[in-house]
């Protein structure tokens, strides 16, 4: 769970930020020039960044070299000092994160479940539209693999026969676009990154450019019938239920109107609209992809130099000198073997602090249970190197490991 924290904060947190502040400042000043519909295109920039930024870029091999294994019953002090600090605060993180993201999902689970149990029973008026007999108060597009558009009990009384066939086409340009598909990603974001302010904020303003977007659709195929379509959007003032597309100008009122009546002055504009939108794209997805390269040069490779003895519960010793060579963004590994089948795996990763000094953090497992997360910050090339302490000959098995740190790949 704390390399996972570690990954989401370095690999996915920044670019999520950069294109959602991307496109929460341009929309409203593209919206004017392009049009809604072509502005809508922006909300594909944030998931497509964080693909970016996890895609395969150039990853390099992790070299794990075992020099020398030797068991052994009488057992030397190590010199220096052990240093050892635990990542207590990150696994708090990891708890916290996780929880979260669960409460968030079950609290939408829960608000879609009951807006589905006050619609009520249905009864099929075609293959793609319903009637809700219970309470709905708009029309709305629901469910995923099989997306309906549900219409309420009374909908014949509060549209005229022009604006029925308006309404019920927005909705279907919702399913045709797959709205319903973008809407379930928009949510499963908000859950995983519910600390996150902008998320929320993107949150609204993705679903309002998506409401627009569909009436720009619609008054594409009704250009003669604007005002009546303003009309229809007028009384429908109640927030959207998670997981639907429904008709609702809910915080979009003015905005929707506006663009109504200008809806026909971007006929003209669809190769510039795409353009913009997929020169913004292209360079934000590049940007975000070159940032997060991993690089195959050995020059951002170091070799992790380990002796390693181990004492066990028997009083015996087992000393072990292996070397690890790994990016910095790549985990390095490494197992050795115990008497009785029983073995230990080392995973570390590190970072840099400047040019001569190495971040590591290292996790080390007996028989794949975890039994120390160490971290320690020392010199690259130093002989001293550093010494890390892991468990009690009182409790159980002590590890010690004496680590020197090298930009060049050790003689064995």
């Amino acid at each position: 769970m704390t390399d996972l924290v570690i990954d989401v904060g370095n690999l996915l947190l920044i670019p999520l930020t950069a294109s959602l502040a991307l496109v929460l400042l341009l929309r409203k000043p593209l919206r004017r020039w392009i049009g809604s519909g072509y502005t809508y295109l922006l909300w594909g920039i944030p998931p497509a960044s964080l693909l970016a930024a996890i895609a395969p870029n150039r990853h390099p091999i992790s070299e794990a070299m075992l020099i020398s294994s030797e068991r052994s019953f009488n057992a030397p002090n190590m010199a220096g000092e052990a240093a050892q600090a635990g990542m207590v605060a990150l696994d708090v993180l990891s708890i916290l994160w996780a929880t979260g993201s669960f409460c968030c999902g079950m609290g939408m689970i829960l608000l879609y479940r009951r807006f589905l149990s006050r619609v009520g029973p249905i009864s099929r008026i075609s293959t793609e539209i319903a009637i809700a007999r219970g309470h709905l108060h708009s029309p709305a597009l629901v469910g995923l693999w099989k997306p309906r558009i549900l219409v309420p009990n009374d909908f014949d009384e509060r549209f005229d026969p022009r604006q029925q066939m308006m309404v019920i086409e927005h909705e279907r340009q919702h399913r045709r676009r797959g709205d319903h598909w973008a809407n379930a990603v928009a949510i499963a974001l908000q859950c995983l990154f519910w600390f996150h302010p902008l998320v929320w904020l993107a949150g609204r303003a993705f679903r309002a450019d998506q409401e627009m977007a569909c009436d720009a659709r619609v008054l594409r195929i009704f250009p003669q019938w604007p005002q009546s379509y303003a009309k229809a959007l007028i009384p429908q003032l109640r927030p959207q239920a998670p997981g639907t597309c429904q008709w609702s100008a809910y915080g979009t009122l003015k905005e929707r109107i506006e663009m109504i009546s200008k809806v026909n002055d971007f006929q003209r504009k669809s190769i510039t609209g795409l353009a913009v939108v997929a020169i913004l794209a292209l360079a934000m997805i590049l940007a975000v992809w070159s940032n997060t390269a991993f690089s195959e040069s050995d020059d951002e490779k170091l070799y992790f130099t380990i002796q390693s003895q181990i004492s066990t519960e028997d009083g015996s010793l087992y000393e072990h000198h292996f070397v690890i060579g790994t990016n910095r963004t790549e985990p390095g590994y490494m197992a050795t073997e115990l008497s009785g089948g029983e073995s230990v795996q080392y995973e570390l990763r590190y970072d840099l602090r400047n040019e001569n000094l190495v971040d590591l953090s290292m996790r080390i497992r007996r028989n794949g249970q975890q039994v120390g997360t160490p971290r320690i910050i020392f010199e690259i090339d130093s002989p001293e190197g550093a010494v890390i302490s892991v468990g009690s000959n009182d409790t159980g098995p002590l590890y010690e490991l004496n680590i020197q740190a090298s930009r060049e790949k050790p003689a064995t």
